[in-house]
Protein backbone atom coordinates (compact mmCIF):
# COMPACT_ATOMS: atom_id res chain seq x y z
CA UNK A 1 0.00 0.00 0.00
CA UNK A 2 1.58 3.07 -0.54
CA UNK A 3 -0.37 5.79 1.28
CA UNK A 4 0.40 10.05 -0.24
CA UNK A 5 -1.25 13.22 0.34
CA UNK A 6 -3.45 14.75 -1.85
CA UNK A 7 -0.52 16.86 -4.13
CA UNK A 8 1.73 13.82 -4.47
CA UNK A 9 -1.04 12.03 -6.45
CA UNK A 10 0.11 12.49 -9.65
CA UNK A 11 3.18 10.31 -8.61
CA UNK A 12 0.16 7.50 -9.32
CA UNK A 13 1.69 6.56 -12.59
CA UNK A 14 2.68 3.21 -14.05
CA UNK A 15 5.03 2.30 -11.07
CA UNK A 16 1.82 2.13 -9.05
CA UNK A 17 -0.18 0.69 -10.62
CA UNK A 18 0.29 -2.62 -9.20
CA UNK A 19 -0.38 -1.74 -6.13
CA UNK A 20 -3.20 -0.06 -3.73
CA UNK A 21 -3.14 3.85 -3.56
CA UNK A 22 -4.91 5.58 -0.28
CA UNK A 23 -5.17 9.02 -0.32
CA UNK A 24 -6.86 11.32 2.75
CA UNK A 25 -8.97 14.32 1.69
CA UNK A 26 -7.73 16.56 4.40
CA UNK A 27 -10.00 19.44 2.64
CA UNK A 28 -9.15 21.86 0.08
CA UNK A 29 -7.04 20.55 -1.74
CA UNK A 30 -8.64 17.16 -3.59
CA UNK A 31 -11.45 19.48 -5.30
CA UNK A 32 -9.21 22.53 -5.20
CA UNK A 33 -6.12 20.29 -7.31
CA UNK A 34 -9.44 18.92 -9.67
CA UNK A 35 -11.18 22.15 -9.94
CA UNK A 36 -7.97 24.47 -11.54
CA UNK A 37 -4.54 24.37 -12.65
CA UNK A 38 -2.90 23.19 -15.35
CA UNK A 39 -2.62 19.60 -14.13
CA UNK A 40 -6.66 19.22 -13.29
CA UNK A 41 -7.74 16.77 -15.74
CA UNK A 42 -4.32 14.42 -14.72
CA UNK A 43 -5.28 14.50 -10.98
CA UNK A 44 -8.76 13.48 -11.64
CA UNK A 45 -7.58 10.35 -13.21
CA UNK A 46 -4.78 9.88 -10.47
CA UNK A 47 -7.49 10.35 -7.91
CA UNK A 48 -10.12 7.77 -9.76
CA UNK A 49 -7.05 5.31 -8.95
CA UNK A 50 -6.81 5.80 -5.37
CA UNK A 51 -8.83 4.83 -2.26
CA UNK A 52 -9.91 7.28 -0.83
CA UNK A 53 -10.85 9.01 2.61
CA UNK A 54 -11.99 12.26 3.78
CA UNK A 55 -11.95 13.60 7.40
CA UNK A 56 -15.49 15.02 7.22
CA UNK A 57 -18.82 13.97 5.71
CA UNK A 58 -18.78 17.88 4.15
CA UNK A 59 -15.47 17.62 2.69
CA UNK A 60 -16.70 14.06 1.01
CA UNK A 61 -19.21 15.62 -0.48
CA UNK A 62 -17.25 18.56 -1.83
CA UNK A 63 -15.16 15.23 -3.28
CA UNK A 64 -17.70 13.54 -4.59
CA UNK A 65 -18.78 16.74 -6.84
CA UNK A 66 -15.32 15.63 -9.39
CA UNK A 67 -15.05 12.34 -8.60
CA UNK A 68 -17.50 9.27 -8.72
CA UNK A 69 -15.32 7.11 -6.69
CA UNK A 70 -16.87 5.94 -3.57
CA UNK A 71 -15.34 8.01 -0.54
CA UNK A 72 -14.74 7.10 2.96
CA UNK A 73 -15.17 9.34 6.03
CA UNK A 74 -12.58 9.03 9.12
CA UNK A 75 -12.49 12.36 10.99
CA UNK A 76 -9.42 13.39 12.62
CA UNK A 77 -8.19 12.18 16.49
CA UNK A 78 -6.70 14.44 18.80
CA UNK A 79 -3.98 13.33 21.62
CA UNK A 80 -6.81 13.80 24.63
CA UNK A 81 -3.87 13.55 27.60
CA UNK A 82 -2.00 16.36 25.70
CA UNK A 83 -4.81 18.51 26.29
CA UNK A 84 -5.63 17.69 30.24
CA UNK A 85 -5.50 20.67 32.65
CA UNK A 86 -1.61 22.03 32.77
CA UNK A 87 -0.87 25.21 30.54
CA UNK A 88 -0.01 29.08 31.81
CA UNK A 89 -3.42 30.50 31.92
CA UNK A 90 -3.76 34.27 30.73
CA UNK A 91 -3.77 37.18 33.36
CA UNK A 92 -7.03 38.68 33.30
CA UNK A 93 -9.60 35.57 34.83
CA UNK A 94 -12.21 36.69 31.76
CA UNK A 95 -14.59 34.72 31.30
CA UNK A 96 -12.87 33.97 27.94
CA UNK A 97 -13.95 33.28 24.47
CA UNK A 98 -11.99 31.82 22.87
CA UNK A 99 -10.78 31.04 19.03
CA UNK A 100 -7.46 29.55 17.24
CA UNK A 101 -6.70 29.40 13.76
CA UNK A 102 -5.24 33.14 13.37
CA UNK A 103 -7.03 36.00 11.98
CA UNK A 104 -8.26 34.10 8.17
CA UNK A 105 -11.19 35.32 6.26
CA UNK A 106 -11.39 31.42 6.28
CA UNK A 107 -11.84 31.34 10.31
CA UNK A 108 -14.50 34.00 9.85
CA UNK A 109 -12.64 36.28 12.66
CA UNK A 110 -14.82 39.32 11.39
CA UNK A 111 -17.69 37.92 12.15
CA UNK A 112 -16.71 36.53 15.26
CA UNK A 113 -15.31 40.17 16.57
CA UNK A 114 -19.07 41.11 15.34
CA UNK A 115 -20.82 38.85 17.59
CA UNK A 116 -18.23 39.84 20.73
CA UNK A 117 -19.01 43.25 20.32
CA UNK A 118 -23.18 41.87 21.06
CA UNK A 119 -21.36 39.78 23.96
CA UNK A 120 -20.07 42.11 25.73
CA UNK A 121 -23.09 44.23 25.64
CA UNK A 122 -24.62 41.45 28.43
CA UNK A 123 -21.56 40.59 29.78
CA UNK A 124 -19.17 43.55 30.02
CA UNK A 125 -16.26 41.73 31.83
CA UNK A 126 -16.14 38.88 28.78
CA UNK A 127 -12.74 38.67 26.48
CA UNK A 128 -11.86 37.19 23.46
CA UNK A 129 -8.39 35.52 22.75
CA UNK A 130 -7.39 34.93 18.87
CA UNK A 131 -5.17 32.81 18.94
CA UNK A 132 -2.69 32.80 15.86
CA UNK A 133 -0.50 34.30 13.03
CA UNK A 134 -2.03 37.24 11.12
CA UNK A 135 -1.09 36.09 7.31
CA UNK A 136 -3.80 37.86 5.38
CA UNK A 137 -2.82 41.71 5.77
CA UNK A 138 -5.75 43.17 4.18
CA UNK A 139 -7.69 41.03 6.08
CA UNK A 140 -6.00 41.58 9.34
CA UNK A 141 -6.51 45.38 9.00
CA UNK A 142 -10.47 44.69 8.85
CA UNK A 143 -10.70 42.73 11.60
CA UNK A 144 -8.42 45.37 13.59
CA UNK A 145 -10.32 48.19 12.31
CA UNK A 146 -13.90 46.89 13.59
CA UNK A 147 -12.55 45.99 17.16
CA UNK A 148 -11.49 49.81 17.45
CA UNK A 149 -14.82 50.83 15.87
CA UNK A 150 -16.67 48.33 18.34
CA UNK A 151 -14.31 49.42 21.14
CA UNK A 152 -13.47 46.36 22.01
CA UNK A 153 -9.72 47.05 21.98
CA UNK A 154 -9.38 46.42 25.97
CA UNK A 155 -11.48 42.85 25.64
CA UNK A 156 -9.78 41.09 22.44
CA UNK A 157 -6.68 39.79 22.46
CA UNK A 158 -4.78 38.74 18.80
CA UNK A 159 -1.80 36.72 20.66
CA UNK A 160 0.02 35.57 17.23
CA UNK A 161 1.93 32.41 17.25
CA UNK A 162 2.08 31.23 21.10
CA UNK A 163 4.03 28.43 22.34
CA UNK A 164 1.79 25.13 23.06
CA UNK A 165 2.14 26.10 26.80
CA UNK A 166 0.08 28.87 26.54
CA UNK A 167 -2.07 27.56 23.82
CA UNK A 168 -3.37 24.85 26.20
CA UNK A 169 -3.83 28.04 29.42
CA UNK A 170 -6.25 29.65 27.02
CA UNK A 171 -7.92 26.08 26.15
CA UNK A 172 -8.59 25.64 29.44
CA UNK A 173 -9.36 29.09 30.36
CA UNK A 174 -12.34 29.26 27.85
CA UNK A 175 -15.53 29.41 29.00
CA UNK A 176 -16.49 28.98 25.41
CA UNK A 177 -14.51 28.55 22.26
CA UNK A 178 -15.49 29.43 18.89
CA UNK A 179 -15.05 29.24 15.34
CA UNK A 180 -17.39 30.71 12.62
CA UNK A 181 -15.69 29.22 9.68
CA UNK A 182 -16.96 30.68 6.30
CA UNK A 183 -16.88 28.66 3.05
CA UNK A 184 -14.89 30.90 0.55
CA UNK A 185 -15.24 29.94 -3.31
CA UNK A 186 -12.11 27.81 -3.35
CA UNK A 187 -11.70 27.28 0.31
CA UNK A 188 -13.00 25.79 2.80
CA UNK A 189 -12.95 24.27 6.97
CA UNK A 190 -12.22 20.43 6.29
CA UNK A 191 -12.51 19.81 9.73
CA UNK A 192 -12.36 22.07 12.70
CA UNK A 193 -9.61 20.38 14.23
CA UNK A 194 -9.48 22.54 17.03
CA UNK A 195 -12.79 22.58 18.01
CA UNK A 196 -12.09 18.87 19.22
CA UNK A 197 -9.01 20.34 20.79
CA UNK A 198 -10.51 22.89 22.87
CA UNK A 199 -13.25 20.46 23.78
CA UNK A 200 -10.04 17.82 24.93
CA UNK A 201 -9.30 20.81 27.19
CA UNK A 202 -13.09 21.12 28.28
CA UNK A 203 -14.49 24.34 26.13
CA UNK A 204 -17.85 23.87 25.17
CA UNK A 205 -17.53 25.00 21.58
CA UNK A 206 -19.42 27.13 18.95
CA UNK A 207 -18.90 25.78 15.22
CA UNK A 208 -20.36 26.93 11.81
CA UNK A 209 -22.41 25.03 9.62
CA UNK A 210 -21.93 23.73 5.93
CA UNK A 211 -18.52 22.87 6.28
CA UNK A 212 -16.39 20.07 8.34
CA UNK A 213 -17.04 21.41 11.52
CA UNK A 214 -20.57 19.49 11.52
CA UNK A 215 -18.58 16.61 12.15
CA UNK A 216 -16.04 17.97 15.47
CA UNK A 217 -19.09 18.24 17.60
CA UNK A 218 -22.47 17.36 18.53
CA UNK A 219 -24.84 19.68 18.63
CA UNK A 220 -26.82 20.49 21.96
CA UNK A 221 -24.63 18.01 23.92
CA UNK A 222 -20.84 19.68 23.10
CA UNK A 223 -21.62 23.07 22.05
CA UNK A 224 -23.95 24.46 19.16
CA UNK A 225 -23.90 25.44 15.37
CA UNK A 226 -24.55 28.44 14.00
CA UNK A 227 -25.34 29.66 10.41
CA UNK A 228 -22.54 30.81 8.89
CA UNK A 229 -21.51 34.74 8.90
CA UNK A 230 -24.59 35.44 11.57
CA UNK A 231 -22.98 37.52 13.94
CA UNK A 232 -26.06 37.75 16.09
CA UNK A 233 -26.91 33.86 16.10
CA UNK A 234 -22.82 33.10 17.78
CA UNK A 235 -23.21 35.86 20.06
CA UNK A 236 -26.17 34.54 21.54
CA UNK A 237 -24.98 30.59 21.59
CA UNK A 238 -21.84 32.63 22.99
CA UNK A 239 -23.84 34.54 25.94
CA UNK A 240 -26.07 31.36 26.73
CA UNK A 241 -22.30 29.94 27.62
CA UNK A 242 -20.93 32.50 29.35
CA UNK A 243 -24.48 33.38 31.46
CA UNK A 244 -25.90 29.41 31.78
CA UNK A 245 -23.42 27.63 34.69
CA UNK A 246 -25.46 24.62 35.04
CA UNK A 247 -25.34 24.53 30.98
CA UNK A 248 -22.20 25.05 30.29
CA UNK A 249 -20.64 22.50 32.83
CA UNK A 250 -22.63 20.00 31.56
CA UNK A 251 -21.62 20.65 27.95
CA UNK A 252 -18.06 20.69 29.27
CA UNK A 253 -18.49 17.32 30.65
CA UNK A 254 -19.84 16.10 27.45
CA UNK A 255 -16.89 17.53 25.10
CA UNK A 256 -14.30 16.07 27.22
CA UNK A 257 -16.06 12.65 26.79
CA UNK A 258 -16.40 13.58 23.12
CA UNK A 259 -13.19 14.14 22.41
CA UNK A 260 -11.90 11.38 24.46
CA UNK A 261 -13.82 9.05 21.87
CA UNK A 262 -11.62 10.68 19.22
CA UNK A 263 -8.30 9.80 20.76
CA UNK A 264 -5.64 8.90 18.15
CA UNK A 265 -5.57 5.43 19.63
CA UNK A 266 -8.93 4.81 18.36
CA UNK A 267 -8.92 6.76 15.07
CA UNK A 268 -5.58 4.90 14.11
CA UNK A 269 -7.33 1.95 14.56
CA UNK A 270 -10.24 3.00 12.24
CA UNK A 271 -7.35 4.25 9.79
CA UNK A 272 -5.46 0.63 9.96
CA UNK A 273 -8.81 -1.15 9.12
CA UNK A 274 -9.24 1.31 5.88
CA UNK A 275 -5.38 0.46 5.01
CA UNK A 276 -6.31 -3.39 5.30
CA UNK A 277 -9.40 -3.20 3.10
CA UNK A 278 -7.19 -0.96 0.21
CA UNK A 279 -4.36 -3.89 0.46
CA UNK A 280 -7.31 -6.90 0.40
CA UNK A 281 -8.89 -4.55 -2.78
CA UNK A 282 -5.73 -4.15 -4.68
CA UNK A 283 -5.26 -1.16 -6.80
CA UNK A 284 -8.32 0.74 -7.47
Amino acid sequence: LLAIAEPYALACGPATRRRPVAVCACGTYVPLTCEIGTFRHFYRRAYQRCHLTAISRYTAGRVAEWLPAPVRVITPGVDFQRYQPGGQPPLDPGPWVVTAGGVKSRKGTAVLVSAMAEVVKQVPNARLAVIGTLPEDEYASRVKQSIAENGLAERVTLTGHIPFEELLGYYHAATAFALPSVSLPQRFEGFGLVLLEAQAAGAPAVGARDCGNEDALLPGQTGFLMEQHNHEELAGHLVTLLTDTELRQRMSAAAREYARSRDWSRVGAEYLAWFEEAIAAGPA
